[in-house]
């Protein structure tokens, strides 16, 4: 595989649907509309588990690659020294939220899926995700990575 930089995901999807690229890891939502269309098929998600947006696709782990894993995420981050009951009241207010039915449906039509972690779980998912990262980097060779080599499209 080759690697082809793109600025953004609707130039990539627009060089897969063109046929000028093979294939490309897209965001579910994106991928969800262009599925429907015909325009391209799925044939994995990157995620430690399947999809709530595209739950027919079997994740890579499925496909016979288990330490495959590549999810984006966002999280509500603070200072290091913000107090505890600040972080846990932060906590579970967002998850009383993110609880509402009608919330959590709008949110899911952006794209926007859960995992219920308490601040512990969360800053334990935060350090998996950065040991996991610093190793590819390493095994990939940090200057493979420098700007200078990446041109997107």
């Amino acid at each position: 595989m080759v690697h082809v930089p793109y600025r953004n995901v609707n130039d990539a999807m627009a060089a897969v649907i063109a046929g000028h690229v093979d294939m490309f890891v897209s965001v579910s939502l994106v991928a969800k509309k262009q599925m429907k269309t015909g325009l391209v098929r799925g044939l994995a998600t990157t995620g430690e588990r399947r999809t709530m947006l595209i739950p027919e696709l079997p994740t890579i782990a499925e496909s016979g690659y288990p330490d495959f894993v590549l999810t984006g995420w966002s999280g509500l981050l603070s200072t290091a020294n913000t107090p505890r009951p600040v972080l846990d009241k932060i906590n579970a207010d967002v998850r009383r939220a993110i609880e509402d039915p009608e919330t959590r449906s709008r949110l899911l039509v952006l794209g926007q899926e859960f995992v219920d972690l308490d601040v512990d779980g969360f800053s334990k998912f935060v350090a998996r995700d950065v040991q996991r990262w610093t190793r590819l980097v390493e095994a990939v060779g940090r200057d493979k990575l420098a700007p200078e080599n990446q041109r997107p499209r």
